[in-house]
């Protein structure tokens, strides 16, 4: 019994069923606090399909293209799903495939923008480099990439406009998701050595990581100040993103390199979902 929840545990996290769930519930948290709804649009399974489909991409490819330094269990682990994955995998790309087709041109333009970045993002573009690999650039093409997909989208597939407060949505976000990001550059760091991808904590250390994982979290947790103030966010809503962005200081900080799989995919990853269940709750 315990081997085959262990089993699952790991399908669902190493699967990236997770961090799927994740970014969905982060696209719907934006819908929540702008007080909109995409009832009728397809934007949260193609939000969902996507991350799942752009993740699952991105593991085979690193595998062909670093195949020499994979040694971490993490990748061994994930290759017992290989096959029941790239068919979901497939199944995924049909139905954003077909989501997009559903999109008002807003949407669509949108769409075609993030697939731009994100292919960028997984595929060996630059004379055999991919922009993950262009020094200290992960990070910040990751925050801006998740801040996309879980602020602009949601607003442009349903041709909402764009206004100050979305702008600083949009920022909140990145440096959000940019200090949920450190722990996991401080697990890779022997990797990215390797590998020759230079990243903040090899740079500068893991303590130091840590301190600007927290810069990044009160400079979030100042805008949401901002957009309270200005009564864009209700008193209930500052109240529960300020817990989850405290809860999320307190696990960064519990970041060691050798933290468990569970730690980073589940915990590191899960302060977005509960952010979102802390707002959904308001």
């Amino acid at each position: 019994m315990k081997k085959t929840i262990l089993y699952l545990l790991d399908f669902v996290l190493l699967g990236n069923f997770f961090i799927a769930l994740c970014a969905t519930a982060q696209a719907l948290q934006t819908c929540k606090l702008r007080y909109f709804s995409v009832a009728g649009s397809p934007v949260l399974i193609f939000i969902f399909c996507a991350t799942f489909l752009l993740y699952n991409i991105h593991k085979p490819i690193t595998y062909l293209l670093k195949k020499e330094f994979i040694t971490n269990s993490r990748f061994i682990n994930a290759k017992r799903f290989e096959a029941p994955l790239s068919i979901l995998s497939f199944i995924a790309a049909l139905v954003c495939l077909d989501s997009f087709f559903i999109f008002k041109p807003t949407g669509q333009h949108a769409v075609i923008a993030c697939s731009v970045l994100s292919a960028a993002y997984v595929l060996p573009i630059l004379k055999g480099k991919r922009l993950r690999d262009v020094p200290y650039f992960k990070i910040f093409l990751i925050s801006i990439g998740w801040a996309y997909v879980c602020v602009v989208l949601p607003v442009a597939t349903v041709g909402r406009g764009w206004g100050l407060p979305e702008t600083l949505m949009f920022i909140e976000k990145a440096v959000f998701i940019f200090a949920l990001t450190i722990p996991f550059d401080i697990r890779d760091k022997v990797w990215d050595a390797q590998t020759g991808v230079k990243t903040i904590p090899l740079s500068i250390g893991t303590e130091k990581a840590k301190r600007w994982a927290s810069y990044a979290l009160i400079a979030s947790f100042s805008i949401v100040f901002i957009l309270s103030f200005f009564s864009v966010y209700n008193l209930k809503q500052y109240a529960a993103l300020s817990i989850s962005i405290v809860v999320s200081e307190y696990c960064v900080h519990q970041t060691k390199e050798d933290s468990s799989n569970l730690y980073f995919y589940g915990l590191i990853d899960g302060a977005m979902l509960l952010q979102s269940l802390l707002v959904g709750l308001t």
